[in-house]
């Protein structure tokens, strides 16, 4: 059993943990300024640092999931900052399936007064609140109907959402939580993802952000390490026609492998993002 997993209360997987209380869920226009208050959550964090955690857990297996929690744990225990990510939760058989978007809850959990947790997720369906005042987000698409369901381990979720009714898309928060940290020092870590982590890792390298991708991990961050080392990694985004190729001496890029213990611990430090 992973010693990161027992921190979270994965048999009650709709649970405010008792140290959170209540979440604070602030929905707005994606064209807006941030709301007041989850402004002044931003401005009032520990410290001037945020590690922003991306990624996916697509072709990995329970005990791989586990083993990513257990890295992260093990390499971010002592961080004190906003901590940020997806705000969703997954969930298989009435128990949490661990994913990246449980690293946020995790580090909230054993952080204390020294993590500040605020996570985003774009509106793409409709909210809606069932059983004991659950909220959740009901989507019906050309694939079908899909729930997702929101993660009650963070102290506040950001929900943007289109004035205009038009589906933002998953990719629809990345504007949002690029906004809300620019006046911190950010890091952003990306563990394996598919198409709108690639995006977050171009928007996180043009942003001046210091930018980790776990080697080994899959996928998005496995596919960009191999394209910086042969000189090929485009960061050009979608609906762009100008060409941004890497340049390393203006982007901040670090590769840490998973099977390093302490790696990420290690590059955190020098960095300045862990003492």
């Amino acid at each position: 059993m992973s010693k990161a997993l027992d921190l979270l209360n994965q048999h009650q997987p709709f649970e405010v943990p008792e140290y959170i209380g209540a979440v604070r869920l602030h929905v707005f226009n994606v064209e807006d300024n941030l709301p007041p208050k989850a402004q002044a959550l931003i401005n009032n964090a520990p410290g001037n640092l945020s590690i922003r955690i991306g990624g996916g857990c697509a072709g990995m297996d329970l005990r791989d999931q586990k083993d990513m929690l257990d890295l992260f744990r093990t390499n971010l225990d002592r961080y004190r900052g906003l901590i940020s990510s997806g705000a969703t939760r997954s969930i298989k058989d009435g128990r949490i399936d661990p994913m990246v978007t449980e690293v946020a809850a995790l580090l909230a959990r054993i952080g204390g007064e020294n993590i500040v947790s605020i996570s985003t997720v774009p509106r793409i369906g409709v909210l809606q609140l069932v059983g004991n005042s659950r909220l959740e987000m009901l989507r019906q698409d050309e694939y079908g109907q899909s729930i997702t369901y929101f993660n009650p381990g963070v102290a506040t979720i950001l929900i943007p959402q289109s004035s205009d009714g038009i589906d933002l898309g998953w990719d629809g928060d990345l504007e949002t939580y690029f906004q809300m940290l620019e006046a911190r020092r950010n890091c952003g870590i990306f563990w394996n993802g598919g198409g709108v982590t690639k995006s977050e890792i171009k928007m996180s390298l043009r942003h001046g952000w210091d930018t980790v991708l776990v080697e080994g991990s899959g996928r998005a961050a496995d596919e960009l390490i191999d394209a910086m080392r042969i000189g090929e990694l485009d960061l050009t985004l979608a609906d762009e026609t100008n060409r941004t190729m890497y340049e390393p001496r203006l982007h901040h890029l670090h590769v840490v492998s998973k099977y390093d213990k302490f790696g990420l611990r290690d590059k955190l430090r020098e960095i300045s993002f862990l003492s």
